[in-house]
């Protein structure tokens, strides 16, 4: 009976040791660009696993929701020279995108659980073409933060407009802004806002949060062009591997055991 008991405890420790000696496998790194045709236009993007199993997306002041373009939900519209109109809906934005349908456009990106990413990106489109609230500064920023909030990177872009006129006599409101440059079937060049590449990099990213400013009064804290849409969101997942115990310290321990066990028994028939 006490050699049973011995030989009892002593399994209890070798299993104890081999949680101490589990190591832990390299990251592994995923490429990950977003299917948003997966969802019917409308469809809400937000929420973890929404549109990919390692990505949650939240519409920090606004209903996050998937545009294409021709779709029945419209974010934007894309100038067409011959029809001299915005005529396209979402212009641009393919088989898929998404918006903030009350146009605060700004959102927050996170990751399952034990996930960080190396990068992350995504295209803004029709941006600056538009400025109902007469801004004359505006600017957008896609930062980067670690687990613990330290910043890791930060894009931002910033422009500067004109002073905005009323042809009251008219009834025509000009407000000023980057013209056609910020179309999203216009915009020509990377200079130019209409189909803008937003991107941050660094280790250890589990949190990006885009925001935008201006100087307006009433969209201080929002774009000061509500008609936006983004799409081709990509990034790179780091997910940690399972934890599995070394095969050459299991073989040790089991040894280490045995010898336990042995020497245990001898004792206890010598007494």
């Amino acid at each position: 009976m006490k050699i049973s008991t011995l030989n009892s405890k002593l399994a209890l420790v070798g299993l104890a040791a081999l949680s101490v000696v589990a190591v832990q496998k390299p990251m592994q790194a995923e490429e990950i660009t977003v299917d948003f045709s997966q969802l019917q236009s409308g469809q809400s993007v937000e929420g973890l696993g929404t549109v990919h199993d390692l990505l949650e997306i939240d519409a920090t002041h606004g209903d996050g929701i998937m545009v294409t373009e021709g779709g029945a939900h419209t974010a934007y519209g894309a100038w067409v020279k011959e029809t001299g109109k915005h005529s396209v809906k979402n212009g641009g934005a393919g088989a898929g995108g998404f918006a903030d349908q009350g146009k605060n456009n700004s959102f927050s990106f996170s990751f399952a659980p034990d996930v960080t990413v190396s990068n992350f990106s995504l295209e803004m489109m029709d941006y600056g073409d538009w400025n109902p609230e007469k801004a004359t500064k505006h600017g957008v920023y896609l930062t980067a933060f670690n687990a613990v909030g330290d910043l890791i990177d930060q894009f931002s872009l910033e422009h500067q407009t004109g002073a905005s006129q009323n042809d009251v006599a008219n009834n025509i409101y000009k407000a000023k802004t980057v013209g056609l440059a910020g179309d999203a079937f216009e915009s020509t060049s990377a200079s130019n806002f209409g189909e803008t590449l937003l991107s941050v990099a660094g280790e250890g990213i589990s949190r990006v949060e885009l925001t935008f400013a201006n100087n307006s009064q009433k969209r201080a804290d929002q774009s000061s062009d509500p008609n936006v849409a983004f799409r081709a969101l990509s990034f790179t997942a780091d997910t940690t591997a399972e934890k599995v115990p070394e095969p050459a310290s299991i073989l040790g321990l089991l040894a280490v055991g045995a010898l336990g066990a042995s020497s245990a028994r001898k004792r206890q028939q010598k007494g």
